[in-house]
């Protein structure tokens, strides 16, 4: 067997600082999130040619975010758990998916009119750091 992830459950920090994140990184949408986690996990084994190659324990319930254009909308994170250390990029990825769910419960494209260059999509860019920040 490869690995294990999230083997243990996210603490209420670990779980907060996510939901905190994901709401600064979409700020532009005036999103709020909330993270319900599991009494007891689902477990998911994985296999490769009748092998058992690793095991995720999901304990993520579900991810509902609301605005002033939803309500109690779920979407489903892109790393499928919440580890205690999570880093910056990986929150990003998971804001970048989120918003992606966003948009197409939405019908928009940003790419297409009438979304503009001022569509709130394109503000989760504003959160990376720049080349020359990169770098140092």
């Amino acid at each position: 067997m490869n690995g294990i992830r999230f083997k243990d459950r996210p603490s209420v920090g670990a779980v907060e600082k996510l939901e905190k994140g994901l709401e600064d990184l979409l700020s532009a949408h005036g999103l709020s999130v909330k993270i319900e986690i599991r009494r007891e996990p689902l477990r998911l084994v994985h296999f490769r040619n009748s092998e058992e190659t690793g095991t995720d324990f999901l304990w993520v319930e579900r991810v509902d975010i609301s605005n002033s254009e939803v309500q109690d909308l779920e979407v489903d994170l892109f790393g499928k758990g919440v580890p205690e250390d999570m880093q910056f990029h990986e929150m990003w990825q998971e804001a970048f998916h989120i918003q992606d769910q966003l948009y197409r419960h939405l019908g928009r494209n940003p790419a297409l009119p009438p979304s503009t260059e001022n569509d709130p999509y394109w503000a989760l860019w504003d959160h990376l750091p720049s080349r020359k920040d990169a770098t140092k």
